[in-house]
Protein backbone atom coordinates (compact mmCIF):
# COMPACT_ATOMS: atom_id res chain seq x y z
CA UNK A 1 0.00 0.00 0.00
CA UNK A 2 1.52 3.36 -1.12
CA UNK A 3 1.74 6.03 1.72
CA UNK A 4 -0.79 8.05 0.89
CA UNK A 5 -3.29 5.36 0.63
CA UNK A 6 -2.31 4.25 3.88
CA UNK A 7 -3.18 7.61 5.66
CA UNK A 8 -6.35 7.56 3.95
CA UNK A 9 -7.26 4.51 5.43
CA UNK A 10 -6.40 5.04 8.94
CA UNK A 11 -7.76 8.54 8.83
CA UNK A 12 -11.34 6.45 7.65
CA UNK A 13 -10.98 4.17 10.12
CA UNK A 14 -10.14 6.50 12.81
CA UNK A 15 -13.57 8.88 11.74
CA UNK A 16 -15.04 5.72 11.46
CA UNK A 17 -14.43 4.96 15.35
CA UNK A 18 -15.24 8.21 16.28
CA UNK A 19 -18.87 8.22 14.89
CA UNK A 20 -19.39 5.00 16.48
CA UNK A 21 -18.88 5.94 19.82
CA UNK A 22 -20.74 9.27 19.39
CA UNK A 23 -23.90 6.75 18.67
CA UNK A 24 -23.01 4.95 21.61
CA UNK A 25 -22.67 8.15 23.69
CA UNK A 26 -26.30 8.90 22.34
CA UNK A 27 -27.85 5.53 22.75
CA UNK A 28 -28.88 5.21 19.25
CA UNK A 29 -27.91 1.42 18.38
CA UNK A 30 -29.93 1.51 15.24
CA UNK A 31 -27.45 3.81 13.91
CA UNK A 32 -24.42 2.94 15.53
CA UNK A 33 -24.80 -0.83 14.27
CA UNK A 34 -24.46 0.74 10.74
CA UNK A 35 -20.53 1.54 11.44
CA UNK A 36 -19.73 -2.39 11.57
CA UNK A 37 -19.80 -4.68 8.12
CA UNK A 38 -22.49 -7.26 7.96
CA UNK A 39 -19.82 -10.14 8.68
CA UNK A 40 -18.16 -8.38 11.34
CA UNK A 41 -16.43 -10.41 14.38
CA UNK A 42 -16.36 -8.28 17.65
CA UNK A 43 -15.70 -9.08 21.52
CA UNK A 44 -17.93 -7.76 23.77
CA UNK A 45 -17.69 -8.50 27.76
CA UNK A 46 -15.67 -11.90 26.57
CA UNK A 47 -18.12 -13.12 23.77
CA UNK A 48 -17.71 -12.95 20.58
CA UNK A 49 -20.31 -11.88 18.30
CA UNK A 50 -20.42 -12.75 14.74
CA UNK A 51 -22.46 -10.22 12.38
CA UNK A 52 -24.19 -7.27 12.27
CA UNK A 53 -27.55 -8.33 13.90
CA UNK A 54 -25.81 -10.43 16.91
CA UNK A 55 -24.23 -7.09 17.79
CA UNK A 56 -27.70 -5.25 17.58
CA UNK A 57 -29.28 -7.56 20.07
CA UNK A 58 -26.80 -6.90 22.28
CA UNK A 59 -26.94 -2.99 21.75
CA UNK A 60 -30.90 -3.26 22.12
CA UNK A 61 -30.73 -5.21 25.27
CA UNK A 62 -28.53 -2.76 27.18
CA UNK A 63 -30.68 -0.89 29.52
CA UNK A 64 -31.68 2.67 29.01
CA UNK A 65 -29.98 6.16 30.36
CA UNK A 66 -32.00 7.91 33.02
CA UNK A 67 -34.41 10.19 31.11
CA UNK A 68 -34.14 8.43 27.47
CA UNK A 69 -36.46 6.55 26.45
Amino acid sequence: MDPLRKVEAVQDITLMLHEQARLADLNRPDEQVLCFTEDVVADYYGEQLHGRDAIHALLNSCPQPLGRE
